[in-house]
């Protein structure tokens, strides 16, 4: 394709937007890099030292191939650890090493752009051969901008932000769909299989599976690596059943292993890219997995919900309390930065979400007068976070009621030292009024 002249945009943060972008920086007019939010980046040769130190030397293909390989899984290792050991330390030399790529006068840029929410060791670090993403940031060849699409538009992009990125050329690096295992119905020996109930022998195969392999990458590194070495195994495995006249090979746990504790196979701290976890799903109350519509939503998390009830349009509407990040600065949460309380509208047909804003004060639990829950209703009740933010959910916070046909939000404070709990409404009488009863919950007062 030619470039020449052309405002590009390439949506995506990853390490493949990173090599994209400076591939083409030079042949259009401008390059912007459009991202939801920021991913850390790490710069480095496009070389390796040891690799060449060994070449140099005449050390067999074979041999340089093998030691580099584990040197690189040994210092990934090691980095991982610091990690996980240090991770304020190691987010501030990532973004110091961005600020060095950038030149001076950029802090702001890098504040913005370059500094994730989550933890350096929870999603892949982007690595930037040669520094050249940030070498076309500098010369001004390209540009990153930090903001959600609203719809596109004849001649480029509006963002959610109000403002309009002006494109002739839109490229997708934005990762990928995951679908696990193919969504094959497996069955062994006529019987359905539930993978749920398996365990996996070295991430390679399952318990009670037979003649059957498959590759899941490394976590934070490239996962063709291990598709290498998973093809290396699969060939000696079948080397082997060849020279025992097997026919079929199932792995078993050993006798000493019957009864474990069945954990995850990945825990969810170590893995939580986007494609895993961006979506809501919509199971009809006498329905089967099969009928399950999942509908697209930006990552987020979601502890309570007030109520969901249909639509008058087909719609599903639910309100609840949002966080736009959780357990991100460490697993003893909740420690998430909270949005509030939001109406989500599901569109079972466009299988989309739409997000709106009803309060954007911190708070949880909500809850509604229970006779409604299902069917549109007006009020809502919830607990104020605390106000100060290093105290988690405990802490003194006020009681919220929000009338969802005028936008008022009430309050009501305990007082000094006093520390609500989740409340409940409890109606005057059966047919009362919504709204008309009390609401009931515990307070600690902290004093004694």
């Amino acid at each position: 394709m030619d470039l020449t002249g052309k405002q590009v945009v390439v949506i995506g943060s990853g390490a493949t937007a990173a090599t994209l972008i400076p591939s083409i920086a030079g042949q259009c007019a401008h390059v912007t890099m459009l991202q939801r939010s920021p991913t850390f980046f790490i710069t480095g040769r496009n070389a390796n030292e040891l690799a060449d130190t060994l070449r140099q030397l005449d050390i067999p293909s074979e041999w340089t191939h093998e030691i580099v390989r584990r040197k690189v899984l040994f210092d990934q290792a090691a980095f991982v650890k610091r990690c996980v050991a240090e991770p304020e330390a190691v987010r501030k030399d990532l973004l110091m090493g961005v600020r060095a790529a950038l030149g001076p006068g950029n802090e702001a840029l890098v504040e913005q752009h370059f500094n994730p929410r989550y933890r350096p060791w929870q999603q892949r670090i982007a690595f930037v051969p040669d520094g050249d993403l940030f070498k076309a940031v500098r010369e001004g060849q390209a540009s990153v901008v930090t903001d959600e699409i609203e719809t596109f538009t004849a001649d480029g992009i509006q963002l959610k932000g109000g403002n309009t990125l002006k494109a002739d050329v839109v490229v997708t690096a934005t990762g990928f769909n995951l679908n696990v295992l193919g969504d094959i119905n497996f069955t062994v020996d006529g019987q359905p299989l539930d993978f749920a109930n398996t365990v996996t022998w070295r991430g390679a195969m399952f318990t009670g599976v037979p003649n059957m392999a498959w590759v899941f990458g490394y976590l934070r590194a490239s996962w063709t690596l291990r598709a290498d070495m998973m093809g290396d195994f699969v060939c000696r495995l079948l080397k082997q059943m060849d020279d025992q006249g097997a026919q079929v090979v199932v792995p078993a746990l050993r006798p000493q292993d019957q009864g474990m504790a069945m954990k995850p196979w990945i825990e969810p701290d170590n893995f939580n890219p986007g494609y895993m976890n961006r979506g809501v799903g919509l199971l009809p109350r006498h329905g089967t997995a099969a009928d399950i519509i999942w509908c697209d939503v930006d990552p987020c998390y979601v502890f309570h919900v007030a109520n969901a009830y249909d639509g008058k349009d087909g719609t599903v509407l639910v309100d609840m309390s949002v966080h736009e990040t959780m357990f991100a600065a460490g697993p003893d949460g909740p420690n998430g930065k909270p949005l509030g309380m939001e109406r989500w509208t599901i569109d079972l047909t466009a299988e989309k979400v739409t997000r709106e804003a009803l309060d954007r004060t911190p708070q949880e639990f909500h809850r509604p007068d229970e006779r409604f829950f299902g069917q549109p209703y007006r009020y809502a009740w919830s607990m104020g976070l605390p106000y100060e933010e290093d105290v988690g959910f405990l802490g003194e916070a006020p009681i919220y009621r929000h009338d969802l046909h005028t936008g008022e939000r009430s309050q009501h404070d305990f007082g000094p030292g006093r520390v609500p709990g989740e409340f409940v409404f409890v109606p005057r009488s059966a047919d009362a009024s919504e709204g008309d009863g009390w609401l009931m919950g515990y307070v600690i007062n902290a004093a004694n």
